[in-house]
Order: C-alpha cells, then structure tokens, then sequence
C-alpha cells in the first residue's frame, strides 16, 4: 500500500514538472525546487535544534512529509511535529 502512495506522489511530481515545462514558465519550476530544498532543509534543521535541546521527537525525511511542507509550508512543519509529539506522549 505504501509503494501505491509513493508512485502517486512521483506520478504527481513529474505531472507538475511538465506542466511547468510546457508553460516554458522557469519561475514556477524553480518556486517549486526551492520549496522543495526549504522543505528539506528545515526538517533537518529543526530535527537536530529539537535533538540538542534533549527531546526524542525526530520527523522522518521522506517524500510525504516533504511534500506535506512543500505545499503547507510552516505550519504543515509545525503540525508534523505536533503530530509526532501528540503521538509519542499518548
């Protein structure tokens, strides 16, 4: 069932990068390489600042998450780990 819902997530990756091809709009492309690179980037951060402080709370770095930042932004960040926080002190 996992594979299934990483194919969608490829599937619906590529259809955005053609889309933004085909418009031969570059500004859409690189928003969503950036967004992506941010996304990436500030799990990682925030994992190792939350690791440091002590806490045991870790989001995985994997495209559903990624892309759950990508289009949410911070507050997508901020609801996985009060997801992971809600989950872990049940």
């Amino acid at each position: 069932m996992s594979q299934y819902i990483f194919i969608g997530m490829v599937i619906i990756g590529v259809i955005t990068l053609v889309i933004s091809f085909c418009t031969h709009k570059m500004e859409v492309f690189l928003s969503y390489i950036l967004r992506v690179a941010f996304a990436v980037a500030s799990i990682y951060v925030v994992n190792m600042v939350i690791g440091m402080l002590g806490y045991h709370l870790v989001v995985g770095l994997n495209g559903g998450n990624v892309l759950t930042v990508t289009v949410l932004g911070t507050p997508g960040l901020v609801a996985l780990y009060l997801l992971v926080a809600y989950f872990r002190y049940i």
